[in-house]
C-alpha cells in the first residue's frame, strides 16, 4: 500500500456537513401556534420557484437502483466517530457505483489498484465512509499531511457471498503487491481477514467478507503504531459486522424497481421551473438516512448532541439548487434542530430578518470567510413546518427569502 496525493471525489455528505455553515442567533419570523391547522401557502411571494413538491417514482434502470442501494447500505456502516471519538470531521461520504472510483478511493492515491478484481467479481455497489480528527486533510509536498487520523470504511456489495469472500482476498493481495516493504496484518479477532502495512508507514489497510459484502478499511495515524491501528480496525469490524447482519439488501432482481423517495422527503426539495418532472437520484440528490444524518453534524453539533435531541433521521438534499429537507422526530424536534444548531455554531455573522409571511422562519449572513470562495453560501433561511426542516441558501438576501417561503409551500403542500 502506498500513500500520496489523491483527487477525491465530492462528498455529498460532507456537503451537508457544511450546509448548515451559516448558522447562529437568528430573527425570528412570525410565531407558529401549537394544533394550527394547515397553512394556506397559496399567497406566499416565491417568485418563480415552484410551490408544489414531485412525485418522484421508481428507479429507472438497473444502475440507478444501484445507487439508491448504495445510499441504503450506509446504515450498515458504523458511526465513526463512537470508533474513535477524534474523528468528528466527515470527509467523503458517498454511494458509489463505478469500480473506478470505488478503487481509486480505496488506495488512497487515486491509483484503481483494486478495479480489476471489483470487475471481475461483479461489483453490485460500494459506500465510502470516511472522517478524520482535521478539518482540512491538505496536502503539501505531493503527500498527505502524516500528523492526523483518518479512517476510510467502504462496504463493498458482491452478488453473493462465495464472490465476496474471493474479492476480499485478492483486494489485499493486489495492493500487497504493490511494494515489496508490504508486511502481512493479522486481526487476531477476525482471523479470516487480510491485511497488510509498511512497518515504518502510520497507514495499514484490512478487508474482510461478511456475507454478500466486504468491509474494507483504512487508517492513517499520526505514529507507525501497530496496537492502535490494528485496535481500530478491529473495533470497526466489531460495529460494522451486527449492522449488516440486521441490514435488509434489495434483492438483486429488485434493483431496478426500488423507489426513489419512500419517505417523501426528497421531492420536496427545492427545484427550478420547468423540471417538474422525475429526475435521476445522483451523488448531489438523494436522502441520507440515520447513520449518515448523524455524521453530517459539525463537531459543534455533535458535542451539543443536536441530532439527538432533534431526531434527526433522514437529509434529503438537492445541492444544486442548495435546498435540504430534514425530518425530525415530531414538531417540536423541528424547531429544536433549528434552534440548537444556531446556538452551537460560530460562523454566523448576524442575522436577517426573515419573511414575516413564513411561520418561525430563521434567517442569517455568514461571515464573509465562509462564502468567500462560494457566494451561494452568503445567505440561508430556515423553515419549518410539522417535524420537517428546510434550509435554502443563496447569494441573494431578497432572492434567498423568496426561497424560503416556497421551501415552506413544498413542505406543506401535499405530495
Amino acid at each position: 500500500m502506498k500513500i500520496k496525493s489523491v483527487q477525491m471525489v465530492a462528498s455529498a455528505a460532507l456537503s451537508i456537513a457544511l450546509l448548515a455553515g451559516c448558522s447562529g442567533k437568528a430573527i425570528d419570523g412570525k410565531p407558529i401556534a401549537a394544533h394550527q391547522p394547515k397553512p394556506d401557502v397559496s399567497h406566499l411571494a416565491t417568485g418563480a420557484y415552484p410551490k408544489q413538491p414531485r412525485k418522484l417514482g421508481n428507479v429507472s434502470s438497473v444502475d440507478e437502483g444501484r445507487l439508491v442501494e448504495g445510499v441504503r447500505m450506509s446504515d450498515a456502516l458504523p458511526d465513526l466517530a463512537a470508533i474513535d471519538s477524534s474523528l468528528v470531521y466527515p470527509y467523503i461520504w458517498q454511494p458509489e457505483g463505478s469500480t473506478d472510483i470505488t478503487s481509486r478511493n480505496m488506495s488512497y492515491t487515486n491509483d484503481p489498484i483494486a478495479q480489476p478484481v471489483l470487475d471481475k467479481y461483479g461489483m453490485v455497489v460500494a459506500y465510502l465512509a470516511s472522517s478524520s480528527d482535521s478539518p482540512d486533510l491538505k496536502v503539501d509536498g505531493g503527500s498527505p499531511r502524516q500528523d492526523y487520523r483518518v479512517m476510510f470504511v467502504t462496504l463493498v456489495r458482491f452478488p453473493d457471498a462465495k464472490s465476496a469472500a474471493a474479492a476480499a482476498r485478492e483486494m489485499d493481495e493486489v495492493d500487497y503487491s504493490v511494494s515489496p516493504d508490504n508486511v502481512r496484518v493479522s486481526i487476531t479477532k477476525y482471523p479470516e481477514a487480510h491485511g497488510h502495512w509498511r512497518q515504518y508507514s502510520p497507514t495499514m489497510a484490512v478487508t474482510l467478507a461478511h456475507g454478500d459484502f466486504v468491509i474494507h478499511v483504512l487508517i492513517g495515524n499520526p505514529t507507525t503504531n501497530y496496537g492502535v491501528l490494528t485496535g481500530l480496525i478491529e473495533k470497526t469490524f466489531d460495529s460494522t459486522v451486527p449492522k449488516i447482519d440486521s441490514f435488509k439488501a434489495t434483492p438483486m432482481q429488485d434493483l431496478g424497481r426500488i423507489p426513489r423517495d419512500p419517505d417523501k422527503l426528497l421531492g420536496r426539495t427545492q427545484y427550478e421551473p420547468g423540471s417538474e418532472g422525475e429526475p435521476e437520484i445522483a451523488p448531489g440528490f438523494l436522502v441520507l438516512g440515520p447513520n449518515v444524518a448523524k455524521q453530517a453534524q459539525d463537531p459543534g453539533e455533535r458535542n451539543a448532541n443536536v441530532f439527538g435531541k432533534a431526531g434527526i433521521d433522514r437529509i434529503a438534499f438537492s445541492s444544486d439548487n442548495g435546498s435540504y429537507v430534514f425530518r425530525a422526530r415530531d414538531a417540536k424536534g423541528a424547531s429544536t434542530y433549528v434552534n440548537e444548531s444556531i446556538k452551537s455554531r460560530t460562523d454566523i455573522d448576524h442575522p436577517i430578518a426573515a419573511p414575516v409571511s413564513v411561520a418561525g422562519s430563521k434567517c442569517v449572513e455568514a461571515k464573509p470567510a465562509v462564502w468567500a470562495d462560494d457566494p451561494n453560501k452568503r445567505y440561508a433561511c430556515y423553515v419549518t413546518y410539522d417535524r420537517f426542516v428546510g434550509v435554502v441558501y443563496g447569494g441573494d438576501e431578497a432572492d434567498v427569502k423568496l426561497r424560503a417561503a416556497a421551501q415552506y409551500a413544498l413542505l406543506v403542500n401535499d405530495l
